[in-house]
């Protein structure tokens, strides 16, 4: 007979396989969202301090306020870690297209393939 606990375990698990899957699942749709657009690093203006002026926009709709005044004409911007177009953030903030790692494991790809 099957104890609580083996069923717990079996829960585990199976939960554990699950956030692995959905994070495969995830990380394969980001990859080909970077692959279509093209997307690199250099064409994301990133949230982070350093690379605006020094300046901590803890607030989605300040960070986007700070862009158009200062003239940020890339095509993408980074919220935490995230990356969106940057004529629709934050409207669409929580619908990203991709994250930073995508970009970053295709940045890697192009240099690898580049090398050869």
């Amino acid at each position: 007979m099957t104890t609580i606990e083996e069923l717990r375990r079996q829960v585990e698990s199976l939960g554990r396989e699950i956030l692995r899957l959905e994070r495969e699942q995830r990380d394969a749709k980001y990859d080909a969202v970077v692959d279509a657009m093209s997307i690199t690093m250099e064409q994301i203006q990133s949230s982070k301090p350093t690379s605006c002026g020094g300046e901590w926009h803890g607030i989605a709709v300040r960070f986007a306020e700070w862009m158009r005044s200062s003239g940020v004409t890339k095509r993408f911007c980074e919220w935490n870690e995230q990356i969106y177009l940057t004529d629709e953030f934050p409207r669409l903030l929580g619908s990203p297209l991709c994250n930073l790692d995508a970009v970053e494991r295709a940045e890697a790809r192009r240099a690898k393939g580049a090398s050869k």
